[in-house]
């Protein structure tokens, strides 16, 4: 098989997507979730992206977000169809365990992981979240009943300009809150 060259616009035997210029979502996966996303031979990851029309790619299992030892998924297409995409990783996050040899501990950040949804943002974004004086966070976290943690800029290897979002509690309020 003859390597795919930069103008070719094919990968394998399936067209390469053309998500220039969509938006783009990045979120968090437990490394031991990764898995269940990608599927079999690539076949849930490739469903999923021919379903939606997103590209689809997930860090390799040594690339981890840093102070995590979660993957960074990296989803772009339109509106409806990231929504979608996050969807489908949060329900696969929430349904999946822990390998049999980890420790006990390993299943109760577990339990607590599933119950969030952790997104990577610019600083930038994390600001729009926070909001003047923190009332854009105290409003999100108030009309969905839910916690917003945002990771501090000074937690973060120097010149790294993206921060994590963790959105916890009840799981439509946390879908319905990462929508917004």
């Amino acid at each position: 098989m003859a390597k795919r060259g930069p103008d070719s616009g094919m990968s394998g035997d399936h067209p390469k997507r053309r998500s220039h210029g969509k938006p783009m979502i990045k979120m968090l996966c437990p490394f031991y979730c990764a898995g269940a996303i990608i599927g079999k031979g690539g076949e849930t990851i490739k469903d999923l992206a021919d379903k939606t029309d997103c590209d689809l790619k997930i860090s390799k299992n040594d690339e981890r977000f840093p102070t995590t030892s979660e993957r960074v998924i990296s989803i772009q297409g339109n509106q409806a169809a990231l929504e979608e995409c996050v969807l489908f990783v949060q329900d696969k996050i929430r349904k999946d365990t822990p390998p049999p040899n980890a420790k006990t501990e390993s299943h109760t950040i577990n339990a607590k992981r599933k119950e969030a949804c952790k997104l990577v943002v610019s600083d930038t974004s994390a600001g729009r979240i926070i909001g003047k004086g923190g009332c854009r966070i105290k409003e999100l976290k108030d009309d969905y009943n839910i916690v917003i943690n945002i990771s501090r800029k000074d937690e973060m290897p120097r010149g790294f300009e993206e921060r994590c979002v963790s959105v916890e509690g009840d799981a439509n309020n946390v879908d319905m809150c990462v929508k917004e």
